[in-house]
């Protein structure tokens, strides 16, 4: 999501509350690892998604995709689950390997150390 009020041309993408972004991007997370899994991937490259150019926090970020690859992946619909189709009772952790490609330093990348090494 671009958070970055300069480049907005209307008031239309804005959020009312910071769960409405947290749960919106969790699931955007929730589909890329989707179309991981249902296409035969073990190993995903990632982005910071949106924390340079459109000020996403990569606090919340980090968080956001640790939060989501430790969800148990599920075909019952619950709330925190997901539908998978045939890939039934599968975790996100099925993905052996997630490599971030953040370039450079700074706080994106020490954000997702925290997280994640």
């Amino acid at each position: 999501y671009n958070l970055n009020e300069r480049m907005w041309k209307n008031d239309s993408k804005k959020f009312s509350t910071g769960t409405q972004y947290e749960n919106a991007t969790k699931e955007k997370i929730r589909n890329i690892l989707k179309t991981a899994i249902l296409t035969g991937h073990d190993a995903i490259v990632l982005s910071a998604f949106g924390c340079g150019a459109f000020r996403n926090n990569p606090e919340a970020v980090s968080r956001l995709f640790h939060e989501v690859l430790s969800e148990r992946v599920d075909t019952t619909g619950a709330p925190g689950k997901m539908d998978v189709g045939p890939l039934k009772r599968q975790n996100y952790k099925d993905v052996i390997k997630v490599v971030f490609a953040i370039k450079g330093g700074g706080s994106n990348l020490t954000e997702f150390q925290k997280r994640f090494v």
